[in-house]
């Protein structure tokens, strides 16, 4: 808006001058626009945010057969987040069914070690997988048994089934209640250790645990060097794979002022998870990633330690998964237990504490 003034106009005359100017139409549409902006920009960030809660990134699965070796990859967001591989020779093919005779899960079964395949996909999808996997194997010269298997028990009655899925459903509902809540008091309490004025003494969790590749490691051989642990297991579907993939770029992300940084990986299931097994899985995350595993009592010390709740859960048609806590647990160079983080359900705050516990921890030992 232009405003004449004389040369011997005072600073008075001139706010005077400017205050009395007519705003013409435009200029009130444009200052309006701007208004309604600013109050909408919030509105839009918080959208972004809770879309980001709900929304999580496509996982692709691809099966690739090569000089006898089954070779199983998963995919997030076009990242490379798992990778099994099973001899062909003498391998087996289970498809579980439900009640409507629709497959319900396909299962390839090896000499040491069982992979569930297309868990995202539809049961005609997977139906047409197994035809293709026959017909793959057949051509690579290996035998193939392929196994059809009822989801509930042979002889059992309809009522029975019924009864058994809503006991199943109820105890389910008890478990995943517990581990929310358990959870979010773990988050509190880590929480309140960032953030009291005084607080008290942090906890120094204590374990003694192997590494895939054979060597010990507790809490003595990683003082001086601080560190994120998360507690899973290999045949997790997707929430273990998730997290390392969302860890591992949020660490990359900084640069080399994490270069200090270890992350840990603690199997809680080693009746499956073999030191080969452990090496297969982490490799899929760029060599950042140490696993680690250990008797069952050594890996229900260190769960306690850290506080970590897990209870192995059995699966309709055989087999187990295992509930647990999802957070990331941060100990400072002195072995102290300072924050816990989630990634599955507070990715910006997560990134946003794991920076400022980099800037602090790594900055006097890089």
């Amino acid at each position: 808006m232009a405003v004449s003034r004389s040369s011997h106009s005072t600073g008075t005359d001139a706010r005077a001058a400017d205050h009395c100017a007519p705003i013409s139409s435009e200029a009130r549409g444009s200052r309006a626009r701007r208004g309604v902006a600013a109050l909408l920009r919030p509105l839009a960030s918080a959208l972004e945010r809770l879309v980001a809660l709900f929304v999580r990134p496509p996982v692709v699965e691809s099966v690739k057969i090569e000089d006898g070796i089954v070779c199983v990859s998963r995919y997030v967001a076009e990242r490379l987040v798992d990778r099994r591989r099973l001899k062909a020779g003498g391998l087996g093919i289970d498809r579980h069914v439900d009640r409507a005779g629709q497959c319900a899960r396909v299962e390839l079964v090896g000499a040491d070690r069982v992979v569930q395949i297309a868990g995202h996909a539809s049961p005609s999808e997977r139906d047409k997988l197994i035809e293709t996997l026959i017909a793959a194997l057949r051509a690579d010269g290996s035998t193939v048994e392929v196994r059809t298997i009822a989801e509930r028990g042979r002889g059992e009655t309809d009522d029975v089934a019924r009864r058994r899925r809503s006991a199943a459903l109820r105890r389910f509902s008890i478990v995943a209640l517990a581990a929310a809540g358990l959870q979010a008091s773990v988050m509190w309490r880590w929480s309140q250790q960032s953030s009291d004025a005084s607080p008290a003494p942090l906890r120094e969790p204590s374990f003694h645990l192997t590494s895939s590749s054979g060597a010990a490691v507790d809490e003595t051989t990683l003082r001086g060097r601080p560190y994120a642990a998360f507690f899973g297991f290999t045949q997790c579907p997707q929430v273990c794979p998730t997290t390392l993939v969302e860890l591992t770029r949020a660490v990359e992300s900084l640069g080399a002022s994490a270069s200090n940084l270890a992350i840990l990986f603690v199997s809680l299931d080693p009746e499956r998870d073999t030191p080969e097994t452990l090496s297969d899985f982490i490799a899929s995350f760029g060599g950042r990633v140490t696993a680690l595993t250990g008797t069952e009592t050594e890996i229900a010390r260190a769960a306690r330690a850290f506080r970590v709740y897990h209870r192995k859960s059995a699966l309709d048609g055989g087999g187990y998964t295992i509930d647990h806590t999802a957070l990331v647990y941060l100990v400072d160079r002195h072995g102290r237990a300072r924050d816990a983080l989630s990634f599955t359900d507070h990715r910006d705050i997560a990134k946003r504490k794991l920076e400022a516990f980099v800037r602090e921890e790594c900055a006097d030992a890089t």
